[in-house]
Parts: structure tokens; sequence; C-alpha cells
């Protein structure tokens, strides 16, 4: 590994630093292998972000889901806790999103970490539209279409009729002040349907016949984007079947174009971009499958897959691409013009992974919006709990009784009594919150070890809290200390020290248990950054992963451990019960990092997992001894640890030495070599080694920088030295050495 190369006049020195790495240290480990699991997203609303494609949102069941890559693969975005029924984006700020819910309309403004309600409060939106010229020109629809003039912050009614509810709302093309609506009708009369039109940007709306003499129930509804606009509308024809209707004058008379020909009744239908003349349709459910194309505006339709269906289907403004919202597989995507499809798959974002304290084979694993996943089988297969909460962030094993599990989610904590297997028995809220939804985040969860009854919650955000449960979680008390992670004192079970992330704070908290807990903050000075986990040895010495590296605690001074990338630390772990010397980190953007001696020596630990953020780390010992690595945007990672890190390490220094120059003497150059000593965990000394002539004056330094223990060797080249006697001495804090060299020409 070249370290430094120097270069004064014609005096070249190359430094070279030999690494005493562990024997085989990286062939004690299987490959990385991607341990799942698989999730399928399905979606009620979805939407391409207007100035660029690539970037699309999805919403179902609370949680909102992200691609940039026009919705090949998805990604968590946030939660937001309540029934998304459509999502919409500012045609110009992709931060700022929209969604209609089963309870109004909500906003946010950056990316949705928060979300504010700004209208329409206790009513189901079904659909928002929002003007492509004027992002502040908003419509929605609920029993009812409402507008704002100012970006959601106020709205006007502009239409109401007992109506079943508005379906669809959608802005001309090609004249913004022209609106349109797709009507449902009551339960009771499904002839009380309609088409609505408006030509003064929604401040009146005109009802229009689709059919005949009577106004049958309007569902989808699109137009193309050509020159003429032409409408194309869902509605019920005779007989009560679904099927497609086309208008070329703005909607004012309408004819069918018989897509349940194909004996199926029609659910959704798009017009392509590129190519006017051509549609695509899906059947409207799973007994009556089937995607229709048509090259002549509807006129005629050819069956171009006989098994595919869905609830949505949208196209790609830039390249036709085709994406379902499919019953059965969630999101697929076709670009075959819809004869063949591919499922795109959601990179799940591992937020906790907890394992079985006697039976590695089992284990959980908490997903960003989703609930909580079980394998029973090494990860080889997953289970979705279905009892469990929509949005468990934290899943943690009473080490002491495996049937134990518990799990967090915004304000409430629950167990299973049974090892996971159910959770509902016991759901309790641990704290309450000033504001709805509380801007409370779990972050971690522990169970006492000897107890339990006694359990732990600790969540960041402007309502953070630690929440302590003495009875199993049917009551709480709960301090307002807004915590990223904390782990149990050792030596005390009644302590804790725990880590923030908004000012990256380290405190210890005494008496956790009782009424009044003592906190004591251990920051350092010069900060840290936000804390995103920690780890404790047996004697209550602190390891802290945070936003600005690595760092130890002692119990009366802070040291930060170099040998690692100048990366976000997200992710610590020792491996206790084989090598307490053993480490293990976790980072943003460089992978998995591993030292064998206590963070003197780092190494990178594997290949392959450079590319995604770790977020946590696992390690199974009953069995198979094997380390499992969360991921922000690739689901769960395992590798088999084969024998584990060894800390028998080659030539591991003990003490400074500077050793005699060879060949001596030389002409024109010669090695120096030297060794730097372990002074104290986490600590890395300044190094100084130069060269003097005979009568002391300096002629040149060949080493001047912080060096970890290892045994080091430079070359120095004395091709413009005369002959003569010549020093090199090596300082190190209070240690010095110097010898004598010879240049012999």
């Amino acid at each position: 590994m070249l370290l430094k190369k120097i270069t004064n006049l014609s005096l070249i020195a190359i430094a070279i630093l030999i690494l005493p790495l562990p024997k085989n240290l990286l062939s004690q480990q299987s490959a990385w292998q991607s341990s799942g699991p698989f999730l399928e997203l399905t979606a009620e609303g979805i939407t391409y972000f207007h100035s660029d494609p690539n970037i699309m949102l999805a919403g179902y069941n609370g949680v909102i889901y992200r691609s940039t890559d026009a919705g090949e693969t998805w990604e968590y975005q946030c939660f937001y806790e309540g029934t998304i029924a459509t999502i919409e984006m500012d045609p110009f700020l992709e931060n700022v999103i929209y969604i209609g819910t089963s309870s109004g309309i909500n906003k946010s403004e950056d990316y949705g970490k928060i979300w504010i309600q700004i209208g329409l409060s206790g009513a189901r939106v079904n659909t928002i539209a929002i003007d492509k010229n004027n992002s502040d020109l908003i419509y929605a629809g609920a029993k009812g279409i409402f507008k704002s003039t100012d970006g959601g912050s106020n709205w006007d009614q502009t239409y109401w009729e007992e109506i079943g509810g508005v379906n669809e709302i959608i802005i001309d093309n090609n004249n913004s002040s022209t609106i349109y609506a797709s009507i449902a009708s009551k339960s009771d009369e499904r002839d009380e349907g309609a088409f609505l039109k408006s030509t003064n940007s929604g401040d009146n709306w005109v009802r229009h016949h689709i059919s005949g003499d009577w106004y049958p129930e309007a569902y989808g509804l699109v137009q193309s984007p050509g020159a003429n606009g032409e409408l194309y509308c869902i509605s019920n024809a005779p007989g009560n079947n679904r099927d497609l209707w086309r208008s070329s004058d703005k909607g004012e008379t309408w004819e069918s174009i018989h897509v349940y020909y194909f004996a199926t009744p029609v659910n959704a239908v798009v017009v392509d971009p590129q190519n006017t003349n051509t549609l695509y349709a899906c059947g409207a459910d799973i007994t009556d499958p089937g995607i229709y194309k048509s090259t002549n505006r509807g006129n005629n339709w050819t069956n171009v897959n006989n098994e595919i269906t869905g609830s949505r289907l949208i196209i790609n403004p830039d390249d036709s691409r085709l994406s379902i919202v499919n019953y059965n597989d969630g999101i697929l995507q076709s670009k075959s013009g819809g004869s063949f499809w591919k499922a795109c798959p959601v990179n799940s974002y591992i937020t906790d992974i907890a394992i079985h304290p006697n039976d590695d084979d089992t284990l959980f694993v908490a997903i960003a919006g989703e609930r909580l996943f079980k394998s029973n089988d090494g990860n080889n297969s997953w289970i979705r709990e279905g009892s469990s909460s929509l949005n468990d962030k934290v899943v943690a094993f009473y080490s002491g009784d495996s049937k134990f599990v518990g799990a967090a989610g915004g304000k409430y904590f629950h167990k299973s009594t049974d090892g996971g297997d159910y959770f509902s028995n016991h759901y309790y809220s641990f704290m309450s919150c000033s504001e709805s939804p509380c801007k409370s985040y779990p972050e971690e969860i522990l169970f006492k070890q000897d107890d339990d009854d006694r359990i732990i919650v600790g969540t960041s955000g402007d309502d953070g809290v630690l929440a302590m449960s003495t009875n199993g979680g049917t009551e709480w008390v709960y301090i307002e200390f807004s915590t990223s992670a904390f782990v149990f004192d050792p030596t005390n079970s009644n302590n804790i020290y725990a880590g923030t992330k908004d000012d990256g704070g380290v405190f210890k908290i005494e008496g956790v248990w009782g009424t009044s807990p003592n906190i004591i903050n251990l920051t350092p000075a010069q900060g840290i950054g936000n804390v995103n986990d920690i780890a404790v040895n047996e004697d209550s010495k602190l390891l802290i992963a945070a936003a600005d590296g690595l760092w130890h605690w002692n119990g009366s001074s802070w040291n930060k451990f170099s040998g690692l990338p100048n990366d976000n630390i997200t992710a610590v772990i020792l491996d206790k019960n084989e090598n307490p010397n053993v480490l293990y980190v976790g980072t943003e953007s460089n992978g998995i990092y591993a030292s064998p001696n206590q963070g003197i020596l780092w190494t990178k630990f594997g290949e392959g997992l450079d590319s995604l953020s770790i977020t946590k780390l696992a390690i199974s010992e009953t069995n198979s001894k094997r380390l499992y690595a969360g991921t922000k945007k690739g689901g769960l990672w395992v590798t088999d640890l084969l024998v584990g890190l060894s800390d028998e390490l080659v030539d591991i220094p003990t003490k400074f030495a500077l050793y005699q120059n060879y060949p001596n003497p030389f002409n024109p150059s010669t090695t120096i070599k030297y060794s730097v000593a372990n002074v104290e965990a986490g600590y890395i000394p300044s190094v100084q080694l130069k060269v003097y002539d005979i009568l002391g004056r300096e002629i040149i330094t060949l080493v001047n920088k912080e060096q970890p223990q290892g045994n080091y060797e430079i070359e120095f080249d004395g091709i413009d030295l005369t002959s003569g006697i010549y020093l090199y001495r090596l300082q190190v804090g209070d240690f010095v050495e110097t010898r004598k060299m010879i240049v012999l020409k």
C-alpha cells in the first residue's frame, strides 16, 4: 500500500505500510447472499413527476414508495398514518406531495417526512388534479368537487349533489380552464352517475349524458395528448357492463367503442403519448383478465395478453412503457405493448433484525412501511406477520424466554407471547402526543435480560421519548428524551447508555426504572454527529457509530477510530460470545468493515455491499455463526462466518522500535523499517522519521503523520548525497531512537 512519496531536489523516499493482518482474514467468511424478504408493491394511487417521468410515486395503506427509474424498481420513501386513495406531485417541485386519504387531503413539502392536513377533513378524497401551468390551482374530488387557488391552504366547494363520489378529475391538455370529472352514482341508483364539464376553471359545472337519456356511473377518465384531445371514459353500458366511451367534441357527445366485446368489463384505459391512435385497456378483475390494444382510437381491439389484469394502468409519457397495478403480483411493467410483463421489485428498507436467542434459524426483520417478516428456516423463506402492526420499525426477542417478542411502530407497542406467531393480543400506546400524527419514530426496543415484564422503547423526533414498562407493556411511563439508540449498562441493568440524532449527544441514564432517572451528558466537546448505533463491552466501554465516524469512550475520555472510510458509520456490533476483540461496522456508502483487534486495524469485510447503505448488523450464535446486514434499499444480506475473525495476528508489534537499515552501507538507496505499538484503543499516535547529517542538520522528513499500530518500511534514496555517515531518527511521543547509516560511493 503506497502511503507517501516525497520529492526534495534529488532526494526521493517511498513509504510502504506493512499491515499486520489476521491470518486468512478474508477467507474466513463466505460470500454475501441476498436474503430477502422480497416484496410485491401494490398501490391505490400511482403517479409520475411531470418534470421528470423517471420519478414515480405509489401509495398504498399509508405507505409511499418512490422510483427513480420509471417504475422498474421501487423503494420506501415515507409513511402516513392513514389510508391513501390517490397521490399527486407538484408538477415543478418533487418534494411537494399531495395525497387523498379516507379522511381528507394532506400535503408534504419535504418528500413525505411531515404531513399537514390541508382540507376536506373527514371526507374520502378519491382524486386530485393539479394545473401543470399553475401548481397553486388544485382540484379535489370527494362527495363533491373542491377547488384551491393557493396550493391547498383554502378550499371552495364548486359542485355538490347526492352522488356516490367523484371518481376522476382531469384538466384539459390544451386549455387549462376546461375541467372534466367522472361521477359515481349512489349505491342504490346505478343510473345517477355523470360526466361533468367546466369551462371556467371549475367554478361551474354542466352534467352531460354518456348513454342515451340516462346518466350511467362514470369511472376512469383520460384524454388523448394530441391536438384533438379526445376523451375516453369508462362507464356502465346498458346491462351494467363497464364499457369504454369516446368523445371527440370535449365531452358534448359520446359513442361506445365496445371493449367488452372481448368478454371482459373495462377497468382502466390509457392513450399512447407517442401515437394517439393507440390505446390500451385492462380487464376489471381476476375473473376477467386481459390486456387489450387498439391502433385506431378504439374502433377495433386485439387481446395482447389474456392473463394480466389490475386496478390501475398508466403509461410513461417519454417511452410509452406500461405499468399496471396487478392484484396478485404488485406493480408489473411492459415495454412490449402489453404482451409481456415483468415484476417491479421493492428494495426493502430493513429497520431492525431480531434473532431467536436459542435458535438462529428463527428471526424477524422489520421493514419500513411494512409488517414484520418472520423466517423459521434461517432466512430461506419468509412469512409476513399479518397480526403485527403496519410500519413496525423495531423488534426484539426476550433473551430469557424466547416466546416473548416485542415490536413498536409509531406510538404503539405490541407483544407476542407465542414466539411471534400472533401479536395483536397485546397492543398498547406507550405515550401521548400533542399533535396527530405523532412525530415519534421508534429506534430501539429492549427487554431487561432477567425480567420480561420490564421493557424500554426509545423514539426519536419532535415527540421522541424513552418509554418504560414494568408490567409487560400494559402500562407505561415515559420521559421526554428523543433517542436514536440505547443499550443497557452490562454492569447495572438499572442504567442505560443512549445516543441522540438531532444534537449528536451521548448520555448515561441512571435509575431508568425509577420515577426520577438521572441523565448524565457524556458527549465529547468536539461533537460526533448524529448517533446511529451503540455497542458496549462487558466493562462498560462504549462504541458509538455516528455521522462523524466511529468513537470509543473508555469511561473517562473519547477517541475517534482511524482506518475507516470518511463516511457516516451506521451500525456497530461486537462478537461478544466468541471474541469480544472483533468488531464489525456498517457504513452508509462503503459497505462493511471488520477489525480483529478492537479497532486498531480495519479491513473491508467481503465484497458486494458497497453500493448499499447498511442500516443494522446482527450476529447469530447458537448454530451456524452468521452475520446479518440490513440495508436501506436492498433488503437483508447474510454471510456465514466460517471460523470467525481470529486475533492471532502476524507480527503485531507490542513496542516501538527502529531497526537497522538494509543494505548498509548503501548506494544509492536503502530500506528503513520501524514498528509502532498500540497506545490505547482508538488512539493513533503521531510518528516522525527524519534523516540528518553527522552535524545534526536535517536533510529530509520521511514520515510526519499519525499511524496506527503496525510494522512499516520506507525506501530512502540518497543518490545526491556524498559518501559519509548519516543519522536517521524515529520519534513517537516520548519514544525516541536514532541509528547510523553509511553512504558509500
